[in-house]
């Protein structure tokens, strides 16, 4: 008896170390991210097709949750006083993978789980669109401005330019 209670012990402590761990290596790589927290403001556009281009002001808030191991982004568009877009998002490390994940969800019952990168303060994701086809946004960030671009690919190889935004830091 006396054996089984110490192997549970030790069993329960590698479990806590194992944790521990994993929180640190989510904290770092999420801490790498730290750049993007704030309030911002902006315009944009977005397209679809051969349409004409639709421009829109943009509210976009950055937080950290959870001890800084999940940024909630979440994003209002507007346009002569109607809501256009309104997305909520979560940006988490998946540590099998040591990859970001980009998870959102938008008022219109869209939501996506895409992969993201960091490279220096440029941030992408994508995912795989039903019926075919890619879409990729990449966000760039300089000091207190976050440009961001989202393009569609048939094939992977040719994009096209579908939205882009602007906005300037209001609040850290």
């Amino acid at each position: 008896m006396t054996l089984i209670v110490m192997f549970t012990g030790i069993a329960f402590l590698q479990g806590q170390a194992n944790t521990e761990m994993m929180k640190e290596q989510k904290a770092e790589a999420m801490n790498q991210l730290s750049f993007m927290e704030g309030t911002w403001e902006g315009t944009g556009y977005y397209q679809q097709g051969r349409s004409e281009r639709s421009t829109f002001d943009i509210h976009e808030s950055i937080q950290p949750k959870l001890g800084g191991l999940v940024y909630l982004v979440e994003g209002v568009g507007t346009s002569d006083g109607s809501t256009t877009h309104q997305a909520l998002a979560m940006i988490s490390w998946d540590i099998e993978k040591s990859e970001y994940v980009f998870e959102s969800h938008t008022f219109d019952g869209r939501s996506a789980r895409a992969s993201g990168t960091l490279e220096d303060s440029t941030f992408v994701w994508g995912f795989d669109v039903p019926g075919g086809g890619k879409i990729q946004y990449t966000m760039i960030f300089n000091e207190d401005t976050w440009q961001e671009t989202g393009t569609y690919s048939p094939d992977g190889e040719v994009w096209y330019p579908f939205m882009e935004m602007n906005l300037e830091r209001v609040n850290d």
